[in-house]
């Protein structure tokens, strides 16, 4: 039987201190699925590409199940707007939408090598839903409807990497200078400078560019 993303939960009245205890637990999970260290010691690509196939996707479902108890709000593609700055990551509301995205977007990545119970597109869209922004779904779904030629115009793809590559831009500006601002940037308990490191600069940004020069 296909594995499948949880069931989302119904959502409840949760007080400050809940929703953070759901955050962090999240957190914690995501950073265990793409192999984030609290240490500074470096990892040999070797080890990296190890990590990779023994990943284990309960992680990232389990993400899904936490964060789908919270009111996270999802963007139209309308309200995609081509100005990103350092506003976007100023709060852990605003960086929420960002981490959702990023964990459809690993199911995604995920259903293209193992079946689930939805296709790859579905899980791409709600990626998008989140952070229409997202340079690395919109080239990572333009790469899936060429390679599996489902009806898409050339126009269609085209205008996906177009957005990738000026989003790219935007987004790499807004996050490297959130980053830069200071050494450390703290919301509670959440250390937001590592968390746009992590889903941004080192999330949505290295896939996309891996997808680049994979082309």
């Amino acid at each position: 039987m296909a594995k499948q993303p949880p069931t989302k939960r119904r959502k409840k009245s949760l007080l400050k201190a809940e929703q953070y205890d759901l955050i962090a637990e999240a957190w914690t999970h995501y950073k265990s699925y793409i192999g984030a260290s609290d240490d500074d010691e470096e990892i040999e690509e070797e080890e990296l590409e190890e990590e990779e196939e023994e990943r284990d996707i309960d992680e990232i479902f389990e993400v899904v199940s936490l964060l789908s108890q919270l009111d996270i709000q999802t963007k139209k593609k309308s309200d995609a707007c081509d100005v990103f700055n350092t506003d976007s990551f100023e709060s852990i509301q605003s960086i929420l939408p960002i981490m959702f995205s990023m964990t459809y977007l690993h199911i995604a990545n995920h259903s293209m090598s193992e079946e689930l119970e939805q296709p790859p597109g579905y899980y791409f869209e709600l990626s998008l839903m989140y952070w229409p922004e997202n340079p690395a779904a919109n080239s990572l779904l333009a790469d899936y409807h060429k390679q599996v030629n489902l009806g898409s115009d050339m126009t269609t793809i085209c205008d996906l990497y177009v957005k990738a590559a000026t989003y790219a831009g935007t987004v790499k500006d807004a996050a490297a200078k959130f980053c830069e601002a200071s050494s450390e940037k703290e919301e509670d308990r959440f250390n937001l400078k590592e968390m746009v490191d992590i889903l941004v600069l080192g999330g949505a940004l290295d896939m996309s560019e891996e997808e680049d020069d994979d082309d």
